[in-house]
């Protein structure tokens, strides 16, 4: 537990460093074109995102959903957008506010220490009626123990003040808003799970939830606009190639960014190393590294390993990166190209990519 807690420790760590780059850039969002092992291979992080996220796991995402949908009926009956705030600002005491009051637009539907699936007699919920327009940084999820087939979301600053949060102080944590119904629309406009990047969420029935497990905050997603994709690397001829999405044909070759959030602590093991990155939460069958090169680009050293898998060729270039947050992680992350090109071809393509290549961790 202590391992993925670390692993979820740097996830948030990603969308808070993302968040607060995009902050600093004042052009608008462009839609573009669309372990291990071995037991010192360690998950590090699985991008999405909390400082503070849940040592045990919280409710079912099942009953979250069916638990959203009664709460959107209730709202018909207790909010009134035309009414002016009861509370001004965005903070609010927990103390000194009730069921009715209205902060930043959202009526309080709710006050409640009543919390699917947490058993901390000190948790407490607030759920808001109303709609609000949000923007940050997100991930959409595909497996994660937590996340599966959901959206995390950080707000960027420019929300957060226009959020409701509790004073507490001045103590209280950066939101992390999580999706778990995810529209249609929604999904077109993402495309591909595991996706990341920045948008505008227009989201209903917001809910703050506080606990001793420090779970993270819910909310219905309705619409989603202003979507910037995070860019990993770009093809010679402009084609964005972002992470962990299906592999892109160039030329002979077959293109893919790997960023699934493993790691290790120690030195690197090339072989483990691999299979984390082609064949993660797999014993490694039909992975055979046969050869290890050093491939200098950008002014960076890169290992380049030598695979075959399944019968294909495949060349892994990987990165080794410092985890932001856990002195004893090493993040890594990978350019993989399949291809029957000889090898100084694929070298030379290799080293160019790598000059666009920049991992989300660095955002």
């Amino acid at each position: 537990m202590d391992i993925f807690r670390k692993f979820l420790i740097g996830a948030f760590g990603f969308l808070l460093l993302f968040t607060s780059c995009m902050t600093k850039d004042e052009h608008p969002a462009q839609e573009p074109p669309v372990v291990s092992d071995s037991e010192n291979l360690k998950p590090a992080m699985n991008h999405p995102p909390v400082t503070n996220l849940p040592a045990t796991k919280s409710s079912d995402a099942e009953n979250q959903i069916a638990q959203v949908a009664k709460e959107a009926e209730s709202c018909e009956q207790i909010h009134d957008s035309t009414k002016p705030d009861t509370i001004q600002g965005n903070q609010m005491d927990l103390a000194n506010v009730k069921a009715g009051d209205k902060i930043a637009g959202l009526t309080i539907a709710e006050i409640t220490k009543k919390i699917p699936g947490v058993t901390d007699d000190n948790a407490i919920s607030i759920r808001f009626c109303g709609n609000m327009k949000v923007s940050g940084a997100f991930v959409y999820h595909k497996n994660h123990e937590y996340f599966s087939n959901a959206i995390s979301f950080v707000p960027d600053n420019g929300s957060l003040q226009r959020i409701p949060l509790l004073s507490s102080g001045g103590n209280d944590r950066k939101p992390l808003i999580v999706f778990h119904q995810i529209p249609v629309a929604v999904k077109e406009k993402l495309g591909e799970p595991e996706i990341r990047g920045t948008a505008t969420f227009e989201i209903a029935n917001y809910n703050i939830r506080r606990a001793a497990t420090e779970i993270w905050d819910v909310a219905e997603v309705l619409n989603i606009s202003n979507v910037k994709k995070h860019v990993a690397a770009t093809l010679p001829d402009g084609t964005p190639l972002f992470e962990n999405q299906s592999p892109v044909k160039w030329g002979n070759m077959l293109v893919q960014i790997i960023n699934n959030g493993n790691g290790r602590s120690g030195q690197p093991d090339l072989k483990p190393d691999v299979f984390s990155q082609i064949a993660s939460g797999t014993d490694g069958s039909g992975v055979e590294v046969y050869g290890e090169q050093e491939l200098e680009a950008n002014s960076k050293t890169y290992t380049l390993a030598l695979v075959k898998q399944n019968g294909e060729n495949k060349y892994v270039l990987l990165e080794y990166v410092p985890h932001p947050s856990e002195k004893d992680i090493t993040l890594i992350h990978s350019i993989v190209v399949t291809t029957d090109e000889k090898p100084e071809m694929v070298k030379t393509f290799l080293a160019e990519l790598a000059k666009t290549w920049k991992p989300s961790d660095y955002e």
